[in-house]
């Protein structure tokens, strides 16, 4: 939901407050790259009390980029944000894309950054399997569930190794 008038109509998918948390808490920076408008993109944040939980949030200035979902504005808004974090923080040893939308998956794939497509949203399993994820996850908690095993998979071989 985008237009202004249907914001409250917006909500959030089972799940996905516990998601952004634990990643959080497990020292997954969370960086949001948006086609929405990036003022209703805050306010989102701000009402469901989720904006603590992002250290940057990209949105654009144009209120009707999410209706086009180009693949080309958020491979822009993509590389915008990379940029900007490893400037401030370095380059991440891992990152991954995760949206659900072929213009997450083209963006990600675009940067050179792995991809994870969430069937949880508008498009289909098949559909988006098109487009060549890396991954394809039913939803955030199952996306969530894999990179902190994968973290603490790393973590503990770097320990032992």
């Amino acid at each position: 939901v985008n237009q202004p008038s249907l914001l409250h109509k917006d909500k959030l998918q089972p799940g996905v407050r516990w998601a952004l948390e634990l990643m959080n808490s497990q020292g997954v920076r969370l960086v949001l790259v948006t086609l929405r408008y990036q003022s209703q993109v805050k306010e989102l944040l701000h009402h469901y009390r989720l904006d603590h939980l992002f250290k940057a949030v990209w949105g654009t200035q144009d209120i009707a980029a999410a209706y086009c979902n180009s693949a080309e504005g958020k491979t822009t808004l993509l590389a915008n944000a990379w940029a900007e974090d490893c400037r401030r923080h370095g380059t991440p040893h891992d990152s991954w894309m995760v949206g659900d939308t072929e213009a997450d998956v083209l963006a990600g794939k675009s940067n050179d950054i792995s991809t994870v497509a969430l069937t949880c949203g508008i498009r289909s399993r098949a559909y988006l399997s098109q487009y060549g994820p890396d991954h394809i996850c039913d939803d955030l908690v199952s996306v969530t569930h894999s990179l902190v095993n994968y973290r603490y998979d790393i973590a503990s071989s770097s320990r032992y190794s």
